[in-house]
């Protein structure tokens, strides 16, 4: 099988492991939280390396640590491009139906605080979320967020000279050179479902260790014998009340 076509079948089964891990990391995270609340450190990165002063990488990734785990409980990706659409407006046709692959058409800056928020809300649907360091727990909105962001600002004009040569998140930046193994910045990946797998397969890395291929492979085979045996290999099928199982095709 061509290692192309390999790659578009095993993306989407790498993709849903590594979301599958980042659950199961929020659980572990909120268990060893002394307060119940779930604290993590984000950062994102980007696929091409900024000059220090321009900045036009057509993709980046975003990751959420947690403190006590040292695991990836939410992460996201960022791409300008698609390899379909690109083909077709260079043939001046009409782009087919197909899956697109954009989900940013902003500055490659950007895309980091988009990729937070996003996260951010992704975890306030899942769980009982209250922001620790705002009035009742609550998110900010009006003219209270700008009376608050200016007591923030000027908190930090304050003391700036003391945070003058303050350094990256370590955990982040770990996670951000292991993307970096699996989507090398001098190679394009963003055009496909390519560089969210790669992504993907470093949270896995991060999160499972290295067996991480193991366990991609038995859900990928559990998916396999589902369509062929209907949903007697589903998850958690025995608990189910009302299960409709299919005959098993001869």
């Amino acid at each position: 099988m061509p290692l192309r076509k390999q790659q578009k079948e095993l993306a989407p089964v790498i993709i849903e492991a590594a979301e599958a891990s980042c659950k199961e990391a929020q659980r572990e995270e909120l268990e060893c939280s002394e307060s119940s609340e779930l604290e993590g450190s984000f950062d994102a990165g980007w696929q091409k390396r900024g000059s220090g002063w321009s900045y036009n990488s057509h993709t980046g990734h975003a990751s959420l640590i947690g403190v006590n785990t040292g695991k990836v409980v939410e992460f996201d990706v960022r791409t300008r491009n698609c390899s379909i659409c690109q083909y077709h407006i260079g043939k001046n046709e009409p782009n087919p139906p197909h899956e697109c692959n954009v989900n940013w058409t902003g500055s490659s800056k950007g895309m980091e605080p988009d990729m937070a928020c996003s996260m951010i809300q992704k975890l306030l649907l899942r769980m009982d979320i209250r922001f620790k360091h705002l009035p009742n727990g609550k998110a900010l909105s009006g003219d209270k967020l700008k009376e608050e962001l200016d007591k923030l600002a000027q908190s930090y004009i304050e003391r700036a000279d003391r945070l003058l040569n303050l350094g990256s998140t370590q955990s982040n930046e770990s996670f951000n050179n292991s993307v970096a193994s699996f989507a090398q910045k001098n190679r394009f990946y963003g055009g496909t479902k390519s560089l969210k797998a790669r992504v993907s397969s470093a949270v896995m890395q991060k999160n499972e260790g290295y067996g991480w291929l193991s366990k991609s492979k038995k859900l990928k085979d559990n998916q396999r014998e589902t369509v062929k045996e209907g949903d007697t290999y589903g998850g958690e099928i025995e608990v189910q009340e009302h299960i409709d199982t299919e005959t098993i095709p001869t």
